[in-house]
């Protein structure tokens, strides 16, 4: 393999903020990308009702704010097709780096190839919002539009950036201070336990990131990803679609 000289100066900046050589770094790449396109599906463990997850909403009381929870949103088809869009667009972007994390920019913009499985998302969301609003009897919820919505992709990343930039216990915790309510589905997760940190006033909890459950939660709560290390991450990543929701009084 052959590469012209602006491609092969790029790998050798890639390997040196790796510490690896540029053999090394494109090995690495290859398998990222490989393993982006061959997405691991996961296999029933067992025919046995006990293995099946049969959970549907539950919800909880945090510091006074409502936690609510719903699983097994999708079915795999709608799950890969959201992921493809996802991927077409972070492929081209030249503007979706949120430190090492890549960050979709263009959903609500552009064209997308698999536009009923968005509309079955987000009539899933409507659902569960409104379901939110009547678990806190609270008609006025109802009334909340999208104000924003994205993806954010894990893949991976160098252990210094890491550290500094993904760690729990870098304390990188955020706010969406002007939205009334947030939603965080997890659409691909290699493990629940890389989920939502959440706190409110002295106290914190992490919640699970079950694949293909949905979190809606007070955004501007201050909250933050658990992000798997690159071990894992780049074998099967962590995508998340984030949504925001305000009444229109304040739009």
């Amino acid at each position: 393999m052959i590469l012209d000289g602006e491609v092969l100066s790029l790998l050798e900046k890639l390997a040196v903020k790796a510490g690896v050589s540029p053999s090394e770094r494109l090995d690495e790449i290859i398998k990222d990308e490989y393993y982006r396109i061959n997405r691991i599906i996961p296999q029933e463990v067992s025919c046995d009702p006990y293995w099946r997850d049969n959970r549907d909403v539950e919800h909880f009381d945090f510091c006074g704010n409502l936690i609510y929870r719903a699983y097994n949103m999708l079915s795999r088809h709608h799950m890969d097709n959201l992921l493809d869009d996802i991927d077409d667009e972070l492929r081209f972007s030249r503007n979706k780096w949120d430190r090492s994390v890549e960050s979709t920019n263009e959903l609500p913009h552009r064209k997308l190839i698999h536009y009923t499985s968005w509309y079955v998302f987000f009539s899933l969301v409507k659902k569960h919002l409104y379901n939110y609003a009547k678990i806190v009897d609270d008609p006025k919820i109802k009334e909340y539009q999208i104000q924003s919505y994205w993806a954010k992709r894990m893949k991976g990343t160098n252990p210094e950036d890491y550290a500094n930039e993904l760690d729990i216990n870098y304390r990188n915790s955020h706010s969406h201070e002007n939205f009334d309510l947030g939603m965080i589905y997890y659409l691909n997760n290699p493990s629940r336990m890389f989920g939502t940190l959440i706190e409110n006033k002295d106290r914190e909890i992490i919640l699970p990131g079950d694949e293909n459950s949905l979190l809606i939660h007070h955004s501007h709560i201050n909250h933050q990803p658990v992000m798997p290390p690159k071990q894992i991450a780049n074998k099967y990543y962590r995508c998340v679609i984030v949504v925001d929701f305000m009444h229109p009084s304040k739009i």
